[in-house]
């Protein structure tokens, strides 16, 4: 990857947002506002010495707190590694999304994708969980040939960066991070869709309403201050599960997967342990008492 953070100029990413987003303003030095679809203003920030594009805006309507494990249903559903996020000073839902700044991607596309999925996200605040129209989620199926294609690119792509990793008989890779509490296993596919890496936390049969809110907000608290990796969760097959993943729409760069694989690093650091204790309901109790999240977040405004 070159590694243009340092020299890129304020007038080639000023390009970038203007070819991918209309209503694009120039508001200060490195930073940006641009409209979505719906109205809503999402602040755009390039700081000197920060590989990212930092994307925010508020959340279009009033939110109630037990909505949260909808929310964290919803992160996955979204284009562009977009995600809703609980942010402090005071607690409010807050719009995120963190992009890589990289020469060999696709920077505009990237910028689209991104600004694609924070109106997602509006939409689906505003519909209150109604149906999306363009499901993001869905894998495009790959023929025998495209996957053989897909598996050589993951390989090639994970040897560039120089992590090690293990091929698996399905075309998918791990790589297998060393932490604290034990090592967390990033599992990583690709396909026409893109590629995505995941890192899950928790898989259960059955979990208490109590635990579920507490992991939902610890999750969503910790993703307003981690860059580029959003939370999740699934409700699948009669389990939950729930973890951090990036994803990335069409070719991937090394660049890319490198930021990748460190931000869902220090997603396990900050909170996997975190999540299975609050499996105990007095747990989590005692830790929404403790974090003390207001019931409504209200509508906030630029």
């Amino acid at each position: 990857m070159n590694q243009l953070l340092l020299t890129q100029s304020q007038s080639s990413i000023d390009a970038w947002l203007r070819r991918s987003a209309t209503d694009v303003e120039h508001v200060g030095n490195r930073s940006w506002q641009l409209a979505l679809a719906n109205g809503s203003r999402v602040r755009i920030a390039a700081p000197v010495d920060d590989p990212f594009l930092l994307f925010d805006g508020p959340a279009p309507v009033a939110s109630n707190l037990d909505q949260a494990p909808q929310w964290l249903r919803w992160n996955a559903t979204l284009a562009g590694n977009a995600k809703l996020a609980l942010v402090p000073r005071p607690w409010h839902l807050s719009l995120r999304a963190e992009m890589p700044i990289d020469d060999d991607a696709n920077m505009p596309d990237r910028i689209a994708e991104t600004v694609r999925g924070l109106h997602q996200a509006c939409q689906l605040l505003a519909a209150k969980g109604a149906s999306s129209e363009e499901p993001l989620t869905a894998c495009t199926t790959a023929s025998a040939d495209d996957s053989a294609q897909y598996e050589a690119s993951l390989f090639a792509l994970l040897r560039e960066t120089g992590w090690s990793f293990q091929e698996r008989a399905d075309g998918a890779a791990t790589v297998e991070l060393a932490l604290r509490g034990g090592p967390c296993r990033v599992l990583m596919e690709e396909n026409a869709a893109g590629l995505r890496a995941a890192v899950e936390f928790l898989r259960v049969d059955s979990l208490e309403a109590n635990s579920r809110l507490a992991m939902a907000a610890l999750l969503l608290s910790v993703s307003g201050t981690l860059r580029l990796a959003r939370p999740y969760a699934a409700d699948a097959e009669d389990q939950f599960a729930c973890g951090f993943e990036v994803r990335f729409a069409g070719a991937t760069t090394a660049g890319e997967l490198e930021h990748a694989l460190e931000a869902l690093a220090v997603a396990c650091w900050a909170c996997k342990e975190e999540v299975h204790s609050l499996l105990d309901n007095s747990v989590a109790e005692t830790f929404m008492a403790i974090r003390n999240l207001p019931p409504t977040f209200e509508q906030e405004e630029f």
